[in-house]
């Protein structure tokens, strides 16, 4: 019985750390990921100067944003 309970609370353990690394680490680096491919398509959308409702809806504020 008691090593199944510590292998039960290792196994807590082991989740706690993954959320852990889910939030500190994976979340931020996804955000920042989009943010930079956000940031460039806007820049390739002034490039090339294409109205930015064809390109996406998404990219609207921030090519307002960089013409201006």
């Amino acid at each position: 019985m008691e090593r199944k309970k510590q292998i039960e609370v290792e196994e807590k353990e082991v989740a706690r750390k993954d959320k852990e690394l889910v939030a500190t680490v994976k979340r931020p680096a996804e955000a920042e990921s989009y943010k930079v491919e956000t940031i460039a398509q806007g820049r390739r959308c002034v490039l090339v100067n294409i109205p930015c409702e064809i390109i996406s809806a998404n990219f609207l504020v921030l090519c307002a944003s960089l013409m201006s």
